[in-house]
């Protein structure tokens, strides 16, 4: 029997408690999870101008609730030409017990928090930049430099900075003082970048505006394999594919992140088998997307130990 695989996404690594490692090219790549959170409005959260039996009908067909959401919460390391890259880094110790295990679930993948050379910021809402910093204010990834599009950067260090939230005025509020405090803390290990900009080596930027107005997703690529990091303009793995032009309360201009939602779905569908990782679909959030009548379907790799 052969024990050859011809997979081209093929892992050859040990799977563990919270985290999930593959080769892409000369790449590894481990999606790491950071926890969950879990909404009891989900309606509110995901299509609030949506029709509700439409929207329930929608999660039956797929054996979940309407009266709550699991949202997960995913980060993604890319190791490769000498350097560890970590995307996002989670809610750190702000947003409950069920979040803020990233470092734990890195350590369980042989990574210290000490050895992460560069941190990308997708976006600065809290379940992607609250890593940053402890409530002490000490540096969770001591020895990383950020990077982070311009845009985001003006939008959330503006004092007069305003954004609403389907979870009331006290989350708005929470929100952007937590993004300008741990902005303030790397202030001095920043770096900025534009859309369509190669980073670093086979790492490129994709203009994501609309969640937030200056959202990035991010193209990994290596010896021709390919993986899109959507950061959040896809957000619930049945909702969002079942009905991209659906309006998420979560977005900062909906109407601007259904345009980023749909080119970004044309993208991923237009080349050739790219493996997408998504923050909030179901960990490792690693996966396919195909078409399928006037949306979309999420096809989750198969787990490989």
């Amino acid at each position: 029997m052969s024990t050859s695989n011809s997979s081209p996404y093929a892992s050859r690594f040990h799977q563990g408690q919270g985290f999930y490692s593959f080769s892409l090219g000369n790449f590894t790549v481990t999606s790491v999870s950071d926890g969950f959170l879990v909404f009891d409005d989900p309606q509110a959260a995901l299509a609030p101008k949506a029709n509700s039996q439409e929207f329930d009908t929608i999660l039956r067909k797929k054996f979940l609730s309407s009266d709550t959401a699991y949202t997960h919460i995913n980060t993604l390391l890319i190791e490769g030409n000498g350097k560890k890259v970590l995307i996002d880094n989670g809610c750190g110790d702000s947003l409950g017990p069920s979040t803020g295990v990233l470092v734990k679930h890195l350590a369980n993948a042989g990574v210290k928090a000490s050895e992460i050379d560069i941190v990308l910021v997708s976006h600065a809402h809290p379940d992607h930049i609250f890593g940053t910093i402890t409530r002490t204010g000490e540096h969770v990834f001591p020895n990383a430099h950020y990077m982070i599009s311009k845009e985001e950067w003006d939008f959330w260090t503006d004092p007069n900075v305003k954004i609403s939230s389907p979870f009331g005025d006290e989350m708005a509020r929470a929100a952007i003082l937590g993004a300008q405090r741990h902005l303030k803390a790397i202030e001095d290990r920043v770096s900025f970048f534009d859309s369509e900009q190669e980073i670093m080596p086979g790492i490129r930027a994709i203009r994501a505006f609309g969640h937030t107005p200056g959202m990035m997703a991010f193209i990994i690529t290596s010896n021709r394999k390919k993986l899109i990091y959507t950061a959040d303009a896809l957000h619930h793995f049945v909702v969002t594919l079942a009905r991209p032009d659906w309006e998420l309360g979560v977005d900062n201009d909906p109407v601007e992140a259904i345009v980023t939602r749909m080119r970004l779905l044309e993208k991923i569908t237009s080349i050739e088998a790219p493996l997408v990782h998504v923050p909030h679909f179901p960990f490792p959030g690693i996966g396919h997307i195909r078409k399928e009548y006037a949306g979309y379907v999420w096809e989750p790799v198969v787990w490989e130990w």
